[in-house]
């Protein structure tokens, strides 16, 4: 009977054993399923993160290319705003040379002096008739 006590207590501690095996078996499953749920999660982050990522690079070349464009289109408006204010110069100077000189001087002088005294002017004197008529181009 001794044999059969001691068989049956060795058999109830492989028992025992074995359901403690088998808990360990489901915790580390637990585990191992939150794991993958979590890892799953990530994925999910990094690919809308990703996503927001390739927008914001597409939206970023677009307005840089946006950005190029109108810093050509200030250019060229620089470009005819000189342009334009040196053929005014060169008209005025034309003019001037095609005029008496001592008129071409009293316009001269006309000038600087509103230049001078340009606020206690303004209102009253607007600078020669010639510069206050406007040509239209045909």
């Amino acid at each position: 009977e001794n044999a059969k006590e001691t068989k049956i207590q060795s058999q109830n501690k492989l028992r025992e054993g074995i359901t403690k095996d088998e808990k360990m078996c489901e915790m580390i499953n637990k585990e191992i399923a939150e794991i993958v749920s979590e890892v799953q999660e990530k994925k999910q982050e990094l690919s809308s993160t990703t996503d927001q990522i390739k927008m914001l690079n597409k939206d970023r070349t677009k307005k840089a290319s946006q950005r190029k464009e109108r810093q050509r289109e200030e250019g060229t408006i620089h470009r005819k705003v000189t342009e334009a204010r040196n053929k005014v110069k060169m008209a005025d100077r034309d003019l001037k040379r095609a005029m008496p000189g001592r008129v071409s001087q009293g316009i001269d002088g006309l000038e600087r002096i509103i230049q001078d005294l340009g606020e206690k002017l303004r209102g009253r004197v607007f600078g020669p008739l010639y510069k206050l008529i406007e040509a239209e181009d045909e």
